[in-house]
């Protein structure tokens, strides 16, 4: 094996691999909780990778093998670790997003159900005579 076989992972873990562990240490108190929701996702989304075979053959693209480690499974083992960053990558996008929204949701929530109740003192004045 060649240094050069191993180009195209080294990509791979460069690009995708290190948005991931950025991400993953940002965001590590809400991605902790969605770990079983993101390797079911991945699961679920990596036999499309398969697809590829069909490109393959009808000669949209290739693999370099120069570049690859050459190990097919239908389609280049670097086609399926790329599918497992990028779909990883969406996933904790998602998840992550999706909690800071429904977080600032919650506040702003709070936020409208008090306001009716501010502008009724400042219009009839706070005064703690009415108060048992």
């Amino acid at each position: 094996m060649k240094l050069g076989q191993l180009t195209y992972i080294f990509s791979i873990f460069l690009f995708s691999g290190t948005f991931v562990l950025a991400k993953w240490h940002k965001d590590k108190k809400i991605l902790k909780k969605y770990e079983l929701v993101i390797l079911l996702v991945i699961l679920f989304f990596l036999p499309f990778t398969a697809f590829d075979y069909f490109a393959l053959k009808w000669g949209a693209w290739f693999y370099n093998p120069q570049r690859t480690l050459d190990i097919k499974l239908s389609a280049e083992i670097e086609t399926y670790l790329f599918a497992v960053g990028v779909t990883c990558s969406m996933a904790i996008v998602a998840i992550a997003s999706a909690v800071r929204v429904d977080r600032s949701l919650k506040v702003k929530k709070k936020q409208i159900r008090m306001k009716p109740k501010l502008k009724l003192r400042r219009a009839f004045g706070d005064s703690g005579a009415t108060r048992r």
